[in-house]
Formats: C-alpha cells, sequence, structure tokens
C-alpha cells in the first residue's frame, strides 16, 4: 500500500515528479510526463508553471488525491479517466468510462475531411462517443453543422456535455440511434470512427491492458471488425448530398479491405497514413454515373 500523508507537507515539486515518475516507468512511455500532468491537475497549476514553485505546502486532500491517482495508474486505469478529461485539437473534453478516449491519431480526421472536402458544410459523425469528432469540425469549419449519433444514452450525456462546455450547444444535434438518424436527412459528409477490433480475437492479450478500462460496445465489432463499415457504406448513399462522401479510421491492416467494401457499394475509396507512417483513414466518395 502506498503511504498518505495525514498532515500538511512540505513538498519540493521537481523531486515529488521525478518520485512519481519512477513509480510510473513501468507503466507508460511517458513516466514523466504523466508525473507532471497529475500534479497539474490535482494542484491546479498550469502545467509550464509547475517549476516555478520549489517547495510548496500541500493540503492532505490534495497529496491523498495525488497517491490514489498513482495507485489506479499503476492498476492500468487510464490517465484520462483519472484526470477526466483528454485535449483534443482545439477543445478539452470531459472523458469517462461511459466513452472511448479519443486518441491522438484520430485528430487527423479533421484535417483530412478539410482537405478533400474543401466546402463541407453538413457532417453526420456516427459513434459520436465524446463528441470530439463532430465538436472539432463545428468548432474549425464555420458555418457548420454536425448531426452526431451514438447507439449509448451514456455517451450522448457526456457528448452534450462536452458541446456545452466548449459553447458548441446550437451546432450540433445529438441523436440516440444505432448508427443513422432515425429522420432522414443529407450530408456533404459522413465521418464515422466506429468499433473496429475484431471481437474473435484471441490475442487480445498483446493489446494495452488500458483498453479494459473503456466501453466494449465502443471497440468490439463482429466479422473481423469490419461489420460497422459494411453497414455504414451499404446505406451512406441514402444520406449523401450530390459530390459528398465519407471518412473513416480503421484498424491496423483494415484499410485494404475498407477499400474494397467501399467498392463494392459504387463507391471510389482510397487509404491514407496516419502520422507514425500506419493506414489508418479510409476516403470514400460515390461514383460518378456515366
Amino acid at each position: 500500500m502506498i503511504r498518505k500523508f495525514k498532515k500538511k507537507k512540505t513538498v519540493n515539486l521537481k523531486q515529488f515528479a521525478r518520485d512519481i515518475s519512477d513509480q510510473l516507468k513501468n507503466k507508460t512511455d511517458n513516466p514523466f510526463l504523466e508525473s507532471k500532468i497529475i500534479l497539474s491537475h490535482f494542484l491546479e497549476i498550469d502545467i509550464k508553471d509547475l517549476y516555478l514553485f520549489d517547495n510548496i505546502e500541500i493540503d492532505m486532500d490534495k497529496i491523498n488525491s495525488i497517491y490514489e491517482a498513482i495507485e489506479l495508474r499503476l492498476k492500468n486505469k487510464p490517465l484520462e479517466y483519472i484526470i477526466g478529461y483528454k485535449p483534443f485539437r482545439l477543445l478539452k473534453l470531459k472523458v469517462n468510462e461511459d466513452v472511448l478516449i479519443p486518441r491522438n491519431e484520430t485528430e487527423e480526421i479533421i484535417d483530412i475531411i478539410k482537405k478533400f472536402f474543401p466546402r463541407a458544410k453538413t457532417f453526420l459523425d456516427i459513434g459520436t462517443g465524446s463528441g470530439a469528432i463532430a465538436l472539432s469540425l463545428v468548432r474549425e469549419i464555420e458555418n457548420s453543422f454536425c448531426v452526431a449519433t451514438d447507439i449509448s444514452e451514456r455517451a450522448l450525456m457526456v457528448a452534450k456535455e462536452n458541446a456545452k462546455e466548449n459553447n458548441l450547444e446550437n451546432k450540433v444535434s445529438f441523436e440516440l440511434a444505432d448508427l443513422f438518424p432515425l429522420e432522414k436527412k443529407m450530408f456533404d459528409v459522413i465521418v464515422s470512427n466506429p468499433p473496429y477490433i475484431d471481437i474473435s480475437n484471441t490475442k487480445l492479450s498483446l493489446i494495452s491492458k488500458e483498453i479494459y478500462f473503456e466501453p466494449k460496445i465502443a471497440l468490439f465489432a463482429e466479422n473481423k471488425g469490419l461489420y460497422f463499415y459494411e453497414k455504414i457504406l451499404s446505406k451512406a448513399k441514402d444520406f449523401l448530398l450530390f459530390d459528398g462522401g465519407l471518412v473513416f479510421e480503421v484498424g491496423f491492416n483494415q484499410a485494404k479491405e475498407v477499400v474494397e467494401i467501399g467498392e463494392a457499394n459504387n463507391f471510389s475509396c482510397f487509404s491514407l497514413k496516419d502520422l507514425y507512417g500506419v493506414e489508418r483513414f479510409v476516403v470514400c466518395r460515390a461514383k460518378m454515373i456515366k
């Protein structure tokens, strides 16, 4: 059991950060950064200002909260769930165990949409989760609007809170739905980062243990993880405006198969690599009828 202080204690923040980092070094790729994030969060000091302080007196409650956070992190609980938020592009998003933690590479979807659909103003975000993609689109694209669907009522509650906190309530309509909105609407772009881990995968032990804290409904899919791409692409044309298209995030080694699913549904598709060199995204447009 990690020792907890019972009264105020004077602490050297640099040494405190190093001590936390030492405890986390076998749990994360960047233990020193995580130690600073934990201190910044619980001490309510901007991370860039942490080392402006040398020895400071910290209340017992805050000390105990920091050590409780370390204990949770050592049990593989994601840091984002511990501190309750995740930065995403220009936004600060609330996250809890009802929503998938937005990944850094997912941020690239916004740039892809801007590049390949520069005139797009209306969006459908399928499986919105925390609202990361939907809220980023309407935050960064002038005069835009997004309908964001999710099958999880609890996820939508989080997304709505994020819209309110980021003053974007009037630019997104959140709908409880299984993929597509119940009322037929037309969009310039359909975007989705659906569940894509193969539900029958026997090598899940090789995946980070942190994902076991995340909602399974947002992670796993049938048919080698391709189920939702098949469902979305089979109905997408009923919801797309002329010259509209789709942008997907896909799992490792899935890009080729998702492109093939798109082609089979009369879309012209291609894949793109993320910043790590992994084929992570698929862009589709309806084939023109000659």
